[in-house]
Parts: C-alpha cells; sequence; structure tokens
C-alpha cells in the first residue's frame, strides 16, 4: 500500500509541474498513470496550455493560463485487492483532495474562477499495479460526493 500511496503523491506533484511549466509537456503523467487519471491529467494540462478556462469574472478566456501550487490528499483509509493476478495490485485510497494551495490565473492576468466550498473533496483513488511495466500506475479518480 506504501508504493501505492507513493505514486499518488508523486502524480500530484508532477500534475502540479507539468501546469506549473505551461502544461504542455504531459510525457511524465504517462508514466505515473494510466485510464481514466491519465484522461483527466491531460484534460487539465490541455486547458493550461490552450484554455479556454473561466475568470473570476464568468469570463471564457482562451489561452494560456498560468498555475503555482498543486492539489494534494490525505489519507483517509486504503485497502488492496487482486488485480491481474497480483495479490493487492489494485489498491484504493480513499482520501480528501485539498485544492486549496492550487491556484490559477487565465490569460487575461485574472483569478479562475473556484468555488470555495469545493476545495476539500473526499475522492476514491485507485492505483494498479503494472506488471508488464512493473511499476504501479494511478488509473482512477472518483469523486464520492462528500466534502472534508
Amino acid at each position: 500500500m506504501s508504493a501505492a500511496t507513493a505514486v499518488l503523491t508523486e502524480w500530484f506533484k508532477v500534475r502540479g509541474e507539468v501546469n506549473a511549466a505551461g502544461g504542455t509537456d504531459t510525457e511524465p503523467l504517462t508514466e505515473l498513470s494510466t485510464g481514466r487519471a491519465l484522461t483527466v491529467a491531460l484534460d487539465s494540462a490541455s486547458r493550461v496550455a490552450e484554455g479556454p478556462l473561466v475568470n473570476v469574472d464568468n469570463v471564457s478566456v482562451d489561452g494560456p493560463s498560468k498555475t503555482e501550487g498543486q492539489i494534494t490528499f490525505e489519507t483517509i483509509a486504503a485497502y488492496g485487492q487482486e488485480h491481474d493476478g497480483t495479490a493487492n495490485g489494485l489498491v484504493t485510497i480513499n482520501a480528501c483532495q485539498d485544492s486549496t494551495g492550487y491556484k490559477v490565473t487565465t490569460n487575461d492576468g485574472k483569478p479562475a474562477l473556484t468555488d470555495p466550498n469545493n476545495a476539500r473533496l473526499i475522492y476514491d483513488y485507485q492505483v494498479v499495479y503494472d506488471t508488464q511495466k512493473q511499476t504501479w500506475l494511478v488509473s482512477d479518480l472518483i469523486n464520492v460526493g462528500s466534502k472534508c
């Protein structure tokens, strides 16, 4: 479980770094994620790189945005199960996702529109062991619909 938690921690760190660098070099994301988690990370990077993003005035702004900080998480619970013949090869990490330290500025220099009521939400993150690559990959993130 510690290896799965470590790769999830790294995934959030790398997502923050990719977005802070402009969102164009997404190769590091493919080394840490697969499936829906990769799609979410790539979509986020694309919106940072090209837009559109909505600013605090509720205006859709095209063009590159700037980011600082990163989204973090606090584990609430974790459990493993068999996956592709590997005991505990699928680890689900139930956690509080915290986006309060992640800031986005749209191309017009204004803060991106955010909902402070949704800055801390509970997610189930699924991390799988890829037997071919012999590494852990973040594969899914599921908003369970609760605040933390």
